[in-house]
């Protein structure tokens, strides 16, 4: 469901005024590839309207230029439907709200990452450069040396060893391995279940992960693809492979017959609030705009587990510092103190 354009809310919205302003969607193509701001983004433009111009539909023209199958349907429901304007800018909407979700998750995670690197960076680098020549001394001297001060002693001897140069390597070489071996789907869906039995993270992927299978059903279903194909594509859209796997399992049961709610419920994966949305819908035959409206509330939710996730880590990162910190002085002051006390 990848688009090949870096600001694709700003392009559909523009396209979606364009064409409500009665500009022909070639010439549209031609009037905003100038304010593209990349170069990849202007010949992505051109193409567009290149394939246009050559006897493409505009659906087909999306799909020769590398845009995903949620976009091609989309676009292509809108002009089957006659409401290629709203369709367009349903896919804006969208794509804002999809990066809006990457951003507070990043922002989210920015500063316990920055915390948890400094604690790293001192724990790795303070012993041998600043705290081996002290801790020589004491050895030398003969004090008292408890378990801690010896421990670290040690671990300052071999992280001074030229060998350790060599651990950014081995650290890079292992995590290309362990990339490599998550590229498969099953190895994927593996680490993707470890994560959900984490604590406060496992709940925010989950709600990401529903907002957005939910915001995507929503705007193929408003656009006027058919429910069965709308759900494959959120399966595929959803950012989560277990989730996809769910999905799939849902369309399978509507092809059995199944209510469209009492599927969703089975998957285990929705807000409760979140179904009793779809089960509205049952009555009020508006299932893309009860889908809009569960997508919100995922997303709320959302933003309430981040701020747990934040509230659970900084703190736990703070102790961890200073925990950190006062073994260090306590290594380095107990034998001193045990030094002075023999003389």
């Amino acid at each position: 469901m990848s688009t090949p354009l870096k600001n694709s809310e700003q392009f559909f919205r523009c396209l979606a005024f364009l064409y409500r302003s009665g500009y022909p969607l070639g010439q549209s193509f031609h009037l905003l590839t100038p304010g593209l701001e990349s170069e990849r983004d202007r010949i992505t433009c051109q193409n567009l309207g290149l394939a246009l111009r050559n006897g493409s539909s505009l659906s087909e023209s999306f799909r020769k230029a590398g845009f995903g199958k949620t976009t091609v349907a989309t676009i292509e429901a809108g002009q089957e439907a006659g409401k290629l304007e709203e369709c367009l800018d349903w896919y804006a909407t969208f794509e804002e709200r999809t990066k809006k979700i990457k951003r507070e998750m990043k922002q989210a995670l920015l500063q316990p990452a920055i915390t948890l690197f400094f604690s790293l960076f001192v724990a790795l680098a303070l012993p041998p450069l600043v705290l081996k020549e002290q801790l020589e001394i004491l050895v030398q001297s003969g004090a008292e040396m408890p378990f801690i001060s010896l421990l670290l002693y040690r671990f300052s001897c071999l992280l001074s060893h030229p060998v350790v140069l060599l651990l950014p390597l081995v650290v890079l070489g292992a995590g290309r391995v362990l990339m490599s071996q998550s590229a498969t789907p099953e190895s994927a869906r593996k680490l993707e279940r470890l994560l959900l039995l984490v604590p406060a993270v496992g709940n925010g992927l989950k709600r990401a992960a529903g907002a957005r299978s939910l915001a995507l059903l929503a705007l193929l279903l408003r656009a006027g693809v058919p429910l069965l194909r709308s759900v494959e594509l959120a399966a595929q859209g959803s950012g989560s492979l277990l989730l996809g796997d769910k999905l799939m399992e849902v369309r399978s049961a509507l092809i059995e017959g199944r209510p469209f709610h009492r599927s969703m419920v089975e998957t285990d994966w929705y807000l409760s609030s979140t179904l009793g949305l779809m089960s509205a819908s049952e009555v009020s035959g508006d299932l893309g705009y009860l889908l809009e409206l569960a997508s919100s509330v995922e997303e709320e939710r959302l933003r309430s587990a981040l701020e747990a996730l934040a509230t659970l880590l900084q703190p736990l990162l703070l102790v961890f510092v200073g925990a950190l910190v006062c073994l260090m002085i306590i290594a380095v002051l107990a034998p001193s103190l045990s030094l002075i006390q023999g003389l």
